[in-house]
């Protein structure tokens, strides 16, 4: 799923947890949680194909997207923590920061193929993400299924 999910619902799980740890390790939880989800992003990649692309491309491309969704990412914080009038909780910021955390390292993973953890930790990432249910429904689907997981996050929140 894009950021754009996962931090409402790392803000969800904030919400509603303890203390800021909880709410941190809450937060990767729901992003696992929702990475299972078959989400339709699977083949989002670089116009080439093969052995045209490079790495450089494809970094490139995914960096021009994952600015994309923190923009995005961005407004939909704003506008479903706005109703506090207040800045959120550390926990709803704990939360938040678990929940996308997942999404960065996979991103640093891809970028820095050679340092050994974040690699390992892609291949993790990409167990959850694809091969529990190995699934990629079109990206059509796709868009329609995390439009839906969020407005199921907003309304659980408002």
């Amino acid at each position: 799923m894009f950021l754009t999910v996962h931090a409402p619902a790392g803000a969800l799980v904030g919400a509603f947890a303890p203390d800021p740890v909880s709410a941190f390790v809450l937060g990767v939880l729901s992003h696992a949680v929702l990475d299972i989800i078959p989400h339709g992003d699977e083949a989002i990649g670089p116009p080439c194909a093969g052995q045209t692309c490079t790495h450089r491309e494809e970094v490139r491309l995914m960096l021009r997207l994952a600015i994309a969704d923190a923009a995005l990412m961005g407004i939909v914080l704003a506008t479903i923590l706005t109703p506090w009038r207040a800045l959120p909780s550390f926990s709803v910021l704990a939360g938040i920061a678990g929940g996308v955390l997942p999404a960065i390292l996979q991103g640093l993973g891809m970028a820095f193929p050679r340092i050994r953890p974040l690699a390992r930790f892609k291949e993790l990432h990409d167990v959850v993400h694809c091969r529990i249910i190995p699934y990629d429904p079109p990206f059509r689907c796709g868009i329609i299924v995390q439009v839906a997981a969020l407005a199921l996050i907003i309304a659980l929140f408002v």
